[in-house]
């Protein structure tokens, strides 16, 4: 018996099919493995501002579930959804599906995010340049007190 871990990302389009609101993720259980598995879990992580997870699968999985993961400049983290079957073999190898709901406009997050920082940043040192930030009087101010 051995434990094998493996892990890859995948060019979405033989495995993606979208809609005008729902958006379906396809792919087997266990791809790359041949032969009989004790257990195999999957991860599917979906993109930052996916809503309604589901997971459509062939046959009752023996446990399932939910959980985010963040990564650089994410707000509010990806969704994961994780699942696991136990005694699978070869025959087993049906697809399951992910369906989900995914906003064209939360792809602009993260760009937002980084001009909005940008500007204020800009704006904190045009504002701090602006005022006159010294103690003491000038030159000029003291000459004409004296």
């Amino acid at each position: 018996s051995a434990r094998v871990s493996l892990g890859y990302n995948l060019p979405l389009a033989g495995f993606l099919s979208s809609g005008k609101d729902q958006t379906v993720l396809s792919h087997k259980f266990g791809a790359h493995i041949e032969g009989p598995v004790d257990s195999i879990k999957t991860k599917v992580i979906l993109p930052e501002g996916s809503r309604n997870v589901e997971l459509h699968s062939p046959y009752t999985v023996d446990s399932e579930a939910t959980d985010v993961h963040k990564t650089y400049l994410d707000t509010t983290g990806r969704p994961v959804i994780a699942f696991e079957k136990t005694n699978m073999a070869t025959e087993h190898k049906a697809k399951f599906a992910v369906h989900y709901n995914f906003s064209r406009l939360s792809m602009l997050q993260e760009p937002l995010l980084l001009m909005a920082g940008f500007f204020s940043i800009f704006l904190f040192f045009i504002v701090i340049n602006r005022h006159e930030l010294r103690i003491t009087k000038n030159s000029q101010e003291k000459a004409k007190t004296a």
